[in-house]
């Protein structure tokens, strides 16, 4: 066998750098996923509440969405309403 050097999933993904948005009104979890996803090459930004992703969404237009279902000032299931209205093929996670 040939000499491979590891292949990270940095390596695997394409040249266009994905993009993801978190949301948790939970600081340790947006960190940990925040963390994790940077780690294997995604652009994270975070929000803490459905205001603040709503003005996310607007300005820089994510890939794709993870989302807590229960956040202080909207549901997630209002949320993701407005997270597919800008895209409606933009995958939604909701945890």
């Amino acid at each position: 066998m040939g000499k491979l050097g590891k292949i990270s999933r940095v390596d695997l993904m394409t040249s266009e750098q994905k993009s993801i948005l978190v949301v948790d009104d939970e600081a340790a979890m947006r960190e940990v996923l925040k963390v994790r996803l940077e780690k294997w090459g995604y652009a994270v930004s975070t929000a803490e509440n459905g205001v603040e992703a709503k003005r996310q969404v607007e300005a820089s237009q994510p890939d794709i969405a993870i989302s807590d279902v229960v956040l202080p000032d909207i549901s997630g299931l209002d949320l993701l309403e407005t997270l597919q209205a800008g895209n409606e093929n933009r995958p939604v996670v909701l945890i």
